[in-house]
């Protein structure tokens, strides 16, 4: 069990020397990568992601808790939902973002990023 919980948490870039720590004194971004972790674990086919990095005011750390969820989403072949306006974390992710009109229930596709 200890192998898979170092392999998940290496996966979600959660460092291993954390994970003997009580999850209080762990970071915001640290936290959030236990949660990734923790989603991934049953190896599901989609992820539902509510703010992610809502606590996050690093633009980079953002970015990179981005990354890591592109990276996971790749070598594990799924998919992603993540309702946010964390525009470093869904560039960082490849996001694509679509605006609900809640008057409609219509969701109307916008990229916020340039390539």
């Amino acid at each position: 069990i200890r192998a898979r919980v170092v392999a998940l948490a290496d996966e979600a870039q959660l460092p291993a020397s954390r994970l003997d720590v009580a999850t209080g004194t762990l970071t915001p971004s640290e936290r959030v990568r236990l949660h990734l972790a923790r989603a991934i674990a049953l190896d599901p086919r989609v992820l539902l992601l509510e703010h992610p990095t809502g606590d996050l005011a690093d633009a980079h750390e953002r970015a990179s808790i981005g990354r890591a969820l592109h990276d996971i989403a790749e070598r594990r072949g799924i998919g992603w939902i993540a309702f946010t306006n964390d525009r470093a974390f869904a560039d960082a992710a490849h996001g694509e973002r679509r605006t609900l009109d809640v008057t409609t229930g219509a969701l109307a596709r916008q990229r916020w990023w340039q390539r």
